[in-house]
């Protein structure tokens, strides 16, 4: 339908309106506004207003299920800790996440218990040594995934590595210790986590220097 009405070509047209710069968003607001008239006419079609309705039902379905399926498995009594997504400095100073935003919102509608944690070096640090001094990234290369960057080589950056002599335990590796950067993530929240609860804080290896940071927010 986009391609049809050349809805396609006008919103390929438009640049994005995530920015901090003022001249650029203001290029996106009057470029946006420019063909307004013809794309208001082509999302005025009732299908559009049906298909926004089916997604907003299943989105909701699939929230409930969620929420069903964590009782089922953990009780009518549990808490969330998940990581507080840090996006590298995208989000405006003092501006909630909306990753964390849109999930701390359905466990709040739900009367579940949701905490934010502070995720730093979480991803840099091996949890069966909790070195961070032995850990690579970027060791990894294959041909880029991308249609039209082939030919070239990328770098896999969803592995990491623990040379650590005291984590070369497994029978099929003699270099380094792999890990998946989101399991090895997940594997040190829940160490922080822990060690909340024993009432020792959270580990050095994870805190801050430079500054003091709750490790729950």
């Amino acid at each position: 339908m986009k391609e049809e009405a050349g809805v396609d070509l006008i919103e390929s047209r438009i640049p994005s309106h995530k920015t901090m710069n003022l001249m650029d968003f203001t290029r996106y607001l009057l470029v946006r506004r420019a063909d307004w008239d013809r794309r208001k006419e082509f999302y005025s079609h009732p299908a559009h207003t049906r298909w926004k309705w089916h997604s907003f039902i299943n989105r909701q379905k699939s929230e409930s299920d969620l929420i069903s399926n964590m009782r089922n498995k953990y009780g009518e009594n549990f808490t969330v800790v998940m990581g507080d997504w840090s996006d590298a400095g995208r989000t405006a100073k003092f501006q909630t996440s909306s990753k964390t935003k849109g999930w701390r919102t359905l466990f709040k509608r739900n009367r579940i218990n949701c905490f934010l944690l502070d995720e730093y070096k979480t991803s840099s640090v091996c949890p069966r040594c909790s070195s961070s001094e032995f850990v690579e990234k970027g060791f990894k290369e294959r041909p880029h995934s991308r249609p039209w960057q082939r030919g070239k080589v990328e770098k896999v950056h969803g592995l990491l590595g623990c040379t650590n002599p005291n984590c070369l335990q497994q029978d099929w590796t003699l270099r380094m210790r792999y890990w998946n950067r989101d399991t090895l993530a997940t594997c040190n929240m829940l160490t922080i986590v822990q060690s909340m609860l024993d009432g020792h804080g959270r580990p050095e290896v994870f805190s801050r220097s430079s500054r003091s940071v709750p490790a729950v927010a």
